[in-house]
């Protein structure tokens, strides 16, 4: 036009993050899905979405890292095509509560604009535990003797034995 006036409008793409964990729960080495609506990424004739980066916020504020670049075509949910999908797995370093997922959906486009979600809810991570509670009566409830201070020390023969083992 007259006026040299032109206009250049970049989105930045913005997608919901989800964390597939309804207990807001989660344990070392036990995987879920992190999921996002599909809709915006590459895979789409029409979609922007071509990187995605996960982070996990710890609740101290430290930010780890995921995964990164990971790409949105090759992420759909086999199983359903409008799904982004990454299976994580936390280890023992990710323990933390309080946590958050942020992703970053990087624009094909645009490599400045970017997108950024954190899921909704916030969550824990913990390891495994064992507990044990020592019976009233460990004699006569479980058939094992005990040497020393009761439920100090307890010598048990979990192999071929006629009692009843924890």
């Amino acid at each position: 036009t007259s006026d040299g006036i032109i206009l250049d409008i970049s989105f930045a793409p913005k997608q919901a993050v989800t964390l597939q964990n309804n207990s807001g729960l989660l344990m070392f080495d036990t995987p879920v899905n992190i999921t996002w609506d599909t809709t915006e990424t590459v895979a789409n004739s029409d979609g922007i979405i071509d990187t995605i980066d996960l982070f996990l916020l710890k609740g101290d504020g430290t930010e780890v890292p995921i995964v990164q670049g990971l790409d949105a075509v090759s992420a759909v949910d086999p199983a359903d095509s409008t799904v982004g999908l990454y299976n994580w797995t936390p280890g023992a370093a990710d323990a933390t509560s309080n946590a958050r997922i942020r992703a970053v959906f990087h624009n094909i486009l645009d490599a400045d604009h970017v997108g950024v979600d954190e899921t909704d809810e916030t969550f824990t991570i913990i390891g495994p535990s064992i507990t044990y509670s020592a019976p009233a009566d460990p004699v006569g409830e479980t058939g094992l003797s005990y040497q020393g201070t009761p439920y100090s020390s307890v010598a048990w023969n979990f192999n071929e034995d006629t009692y009843k083992d924890l």
